[in-house]
């Protein structure tokens, strides 16, 4: 007879004993006395048994299973064989049953009983004081609740949408893996069990002991879909799940699609990570025999987790399990909400019972695992002076890589009789650069050509070369003048709100439906209308968002809104003056303006401008702002998986009076 494999691998088995939970699930039965597994949770008419190798009576096992290969007794080759007819006549001679299978290097036997009499053999043989455990042999079912190269190269990640919550493009534009991050037999660095139930089992337990300690491999295992309890829980409610409780193990809940927490999925003490499992109105694009289908599950949410770790060990070769394990918790995003009150839940000491240590995000944790750095992003920085022109500065960013936060030191190690830089301190990492100002003068040679140097040295983390800015300064009598052009993405007229426009009359932190003159494409889809926004940002969908307000972090996120052009987002108050209107200048062109608008802190009137037009890139035109404001720019796609920013907590292209920026709402997947 055939038998299913329950248990899902990253690579193949990691040792032969865990091939005994590798067995055929019987149908469905009612559940048992409240004091005993239903027998559908283990194999009819089997038991699990180890012995004590240094036990008196179990010696000669131990002495016999020497002489078999590992996993004797699978094939019926082995057997057939004398040395596994003496070991398996032995074994009955002590325990009265008839070897099934027997893994010799672990001392291990899957014994056949009487259909009924699993637990009584079991509680019989575990009694004899050579037997280290004996016990049914328990079933663990997958655990789904129905049963530029920027992105991979899977032609279903189009409809992954859990892939892109997790920031798995980021990744992949940084690892591609590696296979030897993810081996076959012993040498498994990764194990993935989408897998599990509610009764703990001594040789899945032996065996993740195994490979945590002595094969020092990451086990990553479904946290239980066991929440709202049910016949495949044994009818327990919101219990242990296993290998998932065990210690050593990373285990994962799962979230939707908007970072709420999903109601199958077990919230307890041992859960370390969220990951997108999806629910049944809104499943995971999945892999399954025979291709792909839609499944939800914390099955779908544990693969996301191990291929991370693997990511990330591709990058970190020499790291060890745990401290791969601590990037994934470290940079996990700290979101989840109840699915019912979208209420957030609280993270006391870091964690919480539903989300662990948060929701996976991969982006965040091959940044932190890309070794850090420094570079400047300026060659040689020059500068003529003469005349009355005696000083002048020139900026230069530092960035670094890494989320690896890198502390420096910058000094002038040439040219210090007319060359200073500021400040001479400060941390860089990805997404949040430093910026040097560079001055020469007011001190200067009389004439010709001087040469400078800017040294930026990393004091933490030791290890990382210095950058050198060079610098050169011309000294003429007088000074030429140059007048630069000023650079903007693109021409665009500002259209004036009072000729033509419609007032919208907002009030404070509201939003109001307008219909569109022609269809806009935003991210692959048609929109034939508008959510217009007192807080400089637009919506688009039929159904108005629960959220006005401009989400708390930068886009992308999962909180709403969401499907949405951040024009200038911020909390903007009608009260304090200004409106927003919304007018048609011609049949191919659609304008939303917030005209002197204002908002708490700072009494500027300011006016920008989205601007739609037929068949064409969206354009926000910003007429009067102020220098750094502390909202965003960007535009984000219906879930908050992705999105193009272009300015957020002041780093990214700051918008200026006159500035135009074209937005990129096409879909890259």
């Amino acid at each position: 007879m055939s038998r299913p494999v329950c248990f899902r691998w990253m690579g193949l088995a990691l040792i032969g004993f865990i091939l005994l939970a590798l067995l055929p699930a019987p149908a469905a039965a009612e559940a048992g006395p409240a004091d005993a597994p239903p027998p559908a949770a283990y194999v009819s008419g089997e038991i699990v048994l180890a012995w004590r190798p240094d036990a008196p009576a179990a010696r000669d096992l131990s002495a016999l299973a020497q002489r078999l290969e590992p996993t004797a007794g699978r094939f019926a080759a082995e057997r057939a064989s004398a040395e596994w007819r003496a070991l398996a006549d032995a074994l009955a001679a002590l325990t009265g049953l008839e070897p099934r299978v027997v893994l010799p290097e672990q001392g291990v036997a899957a014994l056949a009983v009487a259909a009924g009499r699993e637990l009584a053999e079991s509680e019989r043989l575990a009694r004899l004081p050579w037997v280290r455990y004996a016990e049914p042999n328990y079933i663990y079912r997958a655990a789904d609740i129905d049963g530029e190269a920027r992105y991979p190269t899977d032609p279903g990640f189009g409809l992954q949408w859990n892939m892109r919550r997790v920031a798995a493009p980021d990744a992949w534009a940084l690892a591609r893996g590696s296979s030897s991050q993810v081996v076959a037999d012993a040498d498994a660095r990764i194990i993935n069990l989408s897998l599990g139930g509610p009764y703990p089992s001594s040789p899945v337990a032996d065996a993740v002991q195994y490979a945590t300690t002595e094969k020092r491999a990451l086990v990553v295992a479904a946290g239980g879909n066991c929440a709202q309890g049910g016949p495949a829980c044994g009818y327990i409610v919101n219990g242990d799940f296993y290998p998932a409780a065990y210690d050593n193990v990373l285990a994962v809940a799962a979230s939707d699609h908007f970072d709420n927490w999903a109601r199958y999925s077990n919230h307890r003490p041992y859960i370390d990570l969220a990951a997108p499992g999806g629910v049944a109105s809104d499943a995971v694009y999945s892999t399954q025999i025979g291709g792909y289908g839609y499944m939800s599950g914390t099955s779908m949410a544990t693969p996301l987790v191990s291929a991370a770790a693997a990511l990330v060990w591709s990058m970190l070769p020499a790291a060890t399990a745990d401290q791969v394990a601590a990037i994934l918790r470290d940079t996990a995003d700290k979101v989840g909400s109840d699915p019912d009150t979208g209420v957030p839940y609280a993270y006391s000491g870091g964690r919480n019972d539903y989300f662990g240590y948060g929701r996976l995000n991969v982006g965040r944790a091959i940044r932190w695992a890309q070794p850090p750095a420094l570079a400047a992003d300026a060659g040689v920085v020059r500068f003529a002076l003469g005349g009355a022109l005696s000083v002048a500065d020139r900026r230069v960013g530092l960035r670094n890589p890494s989320d690896q936060v890198v502390v420096w030191q910058a000094s002038v190690v040439q040219g210090q009789g007319w060359l200073s830089v500021q400040p001479t301190s400060n941390t860089a990492r990805h997404g949040y650069p430093s910026v040097l100002t560079l001055r020469a003068g007011p001190g200067l040679p009389l004439s010709g050509v001087s040469y400078g140097l800017v040294r930026v040295q990393a004091i933490y983390p030791a290890g990382i070369p210095p950058v050198d800015i060079p610098v050169e300064l011309v000294v003429q009598p007088f000074a030429p003048q140059a007048y630069l052009p000023y650079l903007t993405s693109q021409a665009a007229p500002w259209y004036d709100p009072a000729r033509g426009g419609r007032l919208l009359a907002l009030a404070n932190n509201q939003a109001l439906e307008t219909p569109l003159p022609f269809p806009v494409m935003f991210f692959g889809a048609a929109h034939t209308r508008l959510w217009v926004s007192d807080n400089g940002l637009v919506y688009f969908g039929g159904e108005q968002p629960r959220g006005v307000l401009p989400p708390a972090a930068c886009p992308p996120a999962a909180a709403q809104p969401n499907n949405a052009l951040y024009v200038l987002a911020l909390d903007w108050d009608p009260g304090l003056g200004g409106q927003v209107y919304v007018q048609q200048p011609d049949a191919d062109t659609f304008v939303v303006t917030w005209d002197q608008v204002r908002r708490a802190g700072n009494p500027q009137p300011q006016s920008f401008q989205l601007v739609l037009r037929r068949a064409a890139a969206p354009l926000a035109h910003y007429r009067t702002v102020e220098a750094l404001p502390p909202g965003y720019i960007a535009a984000e796609n219906y879930d908050g998986a992705y999105a193009q920013q272009i300015f957020c907590a002041g780093a990214g292209r700051a918008p200026a009076d006159g500035t135009v920026v074209t937005f990129d709402v096409r879909t890259p997947w």
